[in-house]
């Protein structure tokens, strides 16, 4: 055997080094070829004891959406690795030496990411008196398990648990080191099985057992974090908008705007309100997955589908309510009573529920100037269209993809020439008045007979009106014509 001096040598070679922050999937494997088969630990949550538990079900996610994404919490120091052995070149002698290579690697800790969302869930290293993870592991808390990850010649890793969090303690790998995770294939299954040791030859049932991979991967890409008005368009072109029952639908061509109003700005993917203005300043409709309504009157057995278009799909609505300026509480009726609603329940009479109102925009990964909508109070949960209906299915695939223009509307509006710049729009049952806020206003229909009368409290108000070709008349403006479905 020839050894090779090699004159610069990375102290942390063999040792994952990357950012702090770093995105991946754990992924198991034979090899980590592109075509080759790979399944990915996965994460649910108990509803029961409201805990996250480490593939829960028993079964490994089979696909990278699926799949449980983690955030790399590096250490800030690294600390002092010396391996068993060292092969090392004296004299034109091969020599080696016991516990003889030292070198240097970083601590990480493995935060769980739920949709984009930061928990305080981490991998675990085992739980009871088992040295590995296995199946329905409760996940742990903040600073309880850290790995310095070790990386073979072929890209599979091996995460090695560190019980002090003190940088400058020595750890030693030697014959005994092992991972806290291996899977193999059992009986048509994939299991969590008793990893081998390290530095351990392969042994007869190694074609079973396969390797562990972190794969890095890009984070998901946000609509940008920014307030303002838009239009939601889908991919046929249909704009989206909301009908008399203040339920979401799908359009033909008329443009219909949104005000966006963006919270969450420190999680990895923040999260927005979407809603639309009304005639009271104060009070807005905003999009809203009642899923709990569901279920309460589900429960309270007067359920009537007031909140499905069908069995199973869920309705997107609107629900009229007025924010707080720091965007973490919202106002709105609950059973016949106005009360508050913030992220959690107090005993102020403050409910709990606000991630109802919240959805997170995504960026598509096979087109980046579409998005889907993501609900934050179910994460599992899209928008999508069911016969010209919005509702929140669980299908990510089946996703509505929206592009996102400027809610400065352009088709179906009628501009009065009035320097105040006022536009009517026609909708569903309804006509948006923009830029007349303390204006009067009288709509007729197409016989001369008013239809609405008003002072406009906004500079977006939405009236509902029948259908059909209506005249509005905005004071100091020349009457205009729009149509309404």
């Amino acid at each position: 055997m020839e050894l090779t001096k090699v004159e610069e040598v990375d102290p942390y070679a063999g040792f994952l080094n990357v950012d702090d922050q770093t995105l991946v999937t754990m992924a198991f494997a034979r090899d980590n070829n592109v075509t080759s088969n790979k399944w990915y630990t996965a994460v649910t949550k108990d509803n029961n004891s409201n805990v996250y538990k480490l593939n829960a079900d028993g079964k490994f996610a089979n696909s990278v959406s699926d799949a449980a994404q983690w955030q790399l919490i590096k250490d800030e120091a690294p600390k002092t690795i010396i391996e068993s052995s060292f092969v090392y070149n004296r004299g034109n002698h091969v020599t080696v030496q016991a516990k003889g290579d030292k070198g240097y690697a970083y601590a990480y800790q493995l935060r769980y990411i739920n949709d984009g969302i930061e928990t305080n869930a981490y991998f675990p290293q085992g739980t009871g008196t088992s040295t590995h993870v296995n199946g329905a592991d409760v996940m742990a808390t903040a600073d309880a398990a850290k790995f310095v990850i070790k990386q073979a010649a072929d890209g599979s890793v091996y995460l090695i648990p560190v019980s002090s969090t003190n940088a400058n303690v020595t750890t030693v790998f030697g014959k005994t080191t092992k991972s806290v995770v291996a899977v193999k294939y059992n009986n048509d299954e994939y299991v969590y099985t008793t990893p081998s040791v390290v530095y351990a030859l392969p042994g007869n049932n190694q074609d079973m057992t396969l390797k562990t991979y972190l794969i890095e991967e890009a984070p998901e890409i946000s609509y940008p974090a920014k307030n303002g008005h838009i239009s939601l368009v889908s991919e046929l072109g249909n704009y989206i908008s909301l009908n008399e029952n203040q339920e979401g639908i799908v359009v033909n061509n008329e443009q219909y705007s949104f005000y966006l109003r963006v919270t969450d700005t420190k999680a990895i993917v923040p999260s927005f309100y979407i809603s639309k203005g009304t005639e009271d300043p104060n009070r807005s409709l905003f999009l809203f997955n009642p899923k709990d309504s569901v279920d309460y009157y589900v429960a309270d057995g007067m359920y009537d589908k007031k909140y499905e278009w069908a069995e199973k799909a869920t309705k997107a609505i609107f629900k009229s309510a007025s924010i707080e300026a720091n965007n973490d509480t919202i106002s709105t009726v609950v059973k016949g009573k106005e009360v508050k609603v913030a992220k959690n329940a107090d005993d102020e009479g403050v409910l709990g529920g606000l991630d109802n109102f919240k959805v997170q925009i995504i960026q598509c990964a096979d087109d980046e100037g579409m998005y889907v909508i993501r609900s934050v109070k179910e994460k599992d949960r899209y928008l999508y269209g069911l016969n010209d209906k919005l509702a929140w299915g669980t299908d990510k695939n089946s996703a509505m993809k929206f592009t996102i223009t400027a809610g400065d509307p352009t088709s179906n509006e009628s501009v009065a020439d009035g320097a105040a710049g006022v536009k009517v729009i026609g909708g569903n049952g309804i006509v948006e008045i923009q830029g007349a806020a303390g204006k009067k206003v009288v709509i007729s229909n197409i016989l001369g007979k008013v239809v609405a009368e008003t002072i406009l409290a906004s500079d977006n108000a939405t009236i509902a009106v029948p259908a059909g070709i209506i005249a509005v008349a905005v004071e100091g403006e020349n009457a205009v014509k729009t149509i309404v479905k």
